[in-house]
């Protein structure tokens, strides 16, 4: 509340609040069970947040499901079957296409839930077109840039 005082409308208050809420609590979730529990809840999360249209209700479905895939080590093992990845990245681009295709404007406007939807898609491409280089001669860039992200403190 004191940040909130101190910078009113900062854009990452929705971020903060989900970490403390959800991310925290669920760090005490026994380890065998971490990766589970939290891949089942966030995606009943994201989907019921999709289906009721996104906005920021996505929020707490994605960080669980990071949160899953960071503790599962998910993207070492999907580094070892790129053209998988590639699979999925292509239906994932082509569902993104074809949706904005068959829909107009105006449509994914009364129904918010394709927008949420063709947004996943959408953001989901660019996550296996990230992954995908670093199988690259990128990676050297890549990792540059993400490894402090991932950095414990």
């Amino acid at each position: 509340m004191l940040h909130q005082l101190l910078q009113p409308g900062e854009a990452l208050l929705p971020y903060a609040i989900v970490g403390i809420v959800v991310l925290l609590p669920s760090t005490w979730i026994p380890a065998r069970f971490l990766t589970p529990v939290t891949t089942v809840l966030g995606a009943v999360l994201l989907i019921a947040a999709i289906a009721s249209g996104g906005g920021l209700a996505v929020i707490p479905g994605l960080f669980l499901l990071g949160f899953a895939t960071g503790c599962s080590g998910f993207v070492k093992r999907t580094l070892d079957h790129p053209g998988r990845l590639a699979l999925v990245g292509s239906l994932a681009l082509a569902v993104t296409l074809i949706g904005f295709a068959v829909t107009d404007y105006e449509t994914r406007q009364i129904d918010q839930w394709i927008n949420a939807g063709l947004g996943m898609t959408m953001a989901l491409t660019y996550v296996v077109v990230i992954v995908l280089l670093l199988r690259t001669p990128a990676e050297a860039v890549l990792r540059m840039i993400f490894s402090p992200l991932g950095e414990r403190r």
